[in-house]
C-alpha cells in the first residue's frame, strides 16, 4: 500500500439531499477502511464532465458521473441509452448488471479509465412550470434543460424542443433566471431541485433510462486502497438497483398527490416515434 496516501477521494455532483446520495454515502462509511474513503473532499464539487478530468488528474480517485459523459470517451456507448433501449428488466439481476459493466469497460479499453460500479439513475421525466399542451406539437418551441451533450440533446431535439445543457450544479441558476421552460431529469433531481420551478411532470415510459457510473483509473485497479471502495460500491450501489426503482416510484406517488402540480404518463406520438427511431 502507498504509505503516503491518507485518503481515498470519491466525488459526485448532485445535491447531498438527493435520494440517491444515501447509497453513495453508505459506500464510503466503512470505518475500518484504511486509508478512509472521503466523499467530495474539502467540499469541492466537479460538475458533470469535469469529474472525468478530476479523476484523470488525481484530484479524485473515484467519480460518479452521469452516463452521458462517457460518450466523450467512447462515442459508441451512446446506443446503450438511446430511446427505449434500456429498461429495468434488463438490469434486474446481478449477472445482467455485470454484463452491462463489461460492455461499458470493453468500450473504454482504449482509455485510461475503468467503470467500477453502476447506479440506477432514472427513467427520465419532463417537468414544466405550466401544464403541457398535449396536442401534436406539444414540445415545439420549448427550451428544456438536459444534463449533458450527445444522446440527451438528440432525444429532446427529436421531440421538437431545444435542449439546453447544464450540469445539476448550474441548473438551479438557469431555472431561476428563466433560462429554460422545463427540464428533462430524474424523479430524484425533481424532488430536491426542479420541483420548486416545474410542478407539472410528464413521463414517456422508457424513453431514456440513464445510469450513473463510478469512474476510476485503470492503474489503480489492483491497489489495496481501491479494492474496498470498489467492493462497497458494488454491494451497496450496484446491487441496490431494485431498491432505487422503488424509491423513484415513491417520488412519483408524491408527484401524483401534489396539490399545485400534476403527473401524467404520455405516449410518444407517431411523428415523435419516427424521429426518435432515426437517432
Amino acid at each position: 500500500m502507498d504509505s503516503t496516501k491518507t485518503d481515498v477521494r470519491v466525488g459526485f455532483d448532485f445535491p447531498i439531499d438527493h435520494p440517491r446520495a444515501q447509497f453513495l454515502q453508505a459506500a464510503v462509511s466503512n470505518r475500518d477502511q484504511s486509508p478512509p474513503a472521503v466523499m467530495n473532499p474539502s467540499g469541492v464539487i466537479y460538475p458533470g464532465v469535469e469529474t472525468i478530468s478530476a479523476v484523470e488528474r488525481g484530484k479524485l480517485d473515484f467519480g460518479w458521473i452521469n452516463f452521458c459523459h462517457l460518450e466523450l470517451l467512447a462515442p459508441e456507448l451512446r446506443g446503450l441509452h438511446a430511446p427505449f433501449a434500456l429498461k429495468d428488466k434488463q438490469m434486474k439481476t446481478s449477472e445482467q448488471r455485470r454484463d452491462y459493466l463489461n460492455t461499458v469497460n470493453s468500450a473504454l479499453a482504449h482509455s485510461p479509465f475503468q467503470i467500477a460500479a453502476v447506479m440506477r439513475g432514472a427513467d427520465q421525466v419532463f417537468c414544466f412550470e405550466n401544464p403541457l399542451d398535449l396536442r401534436e406539437s406539444r414540445f415545439a418551441d420549448l427550451r428544456i434543460r438536459v444534463a449533458g451533450a450527445g444522446m440527451y440533446e438528440e432525444v429532446v431535439s427529436a421531440l421538437g424542443a431545444t435542449p439546453a445543457v447544464a450540469s445539476i450544479v448550474s441548473a438551479a441558476d438557469l431555472c431561476t433566471a428563466n433560462g429554460v421552460d422545463g427540464a428533462f431529469t430524474s424523479p430524484g433531481a425533481w424532488s430536491v431541485l426542479f420541483r420548486k420551478h416545474f410542478r407539472h411532470v410528464y413521463l414517456i415510459e422508457n424513453l431514456m433510462m440513464i445510469t450513473y457510473v463510478l469512474l476510476m483509473r485503470k492503474e489503480d485497479l489492483s491497489t489495496p486502497w481501491a479494492q474496498p471502495v470498489m467492493q462497497a460500491n458494488h454491494e451497496l450501489v450496484t446491487e441496490n438497483w431494485e431498491t432505487m426503482r422503488r424509491q423513484d416510484l415513491e417520488i412519483i406517488d408524491t408527484m401524483c398527490t401534489q396539490t399545485d402540480g400534476s403527473f401524467t404518463c404520455i405516449e410518444a406520438t407517431d411523428a415523435e416515434l419516427e424521429r426518435l427511431n432515426e437517432i
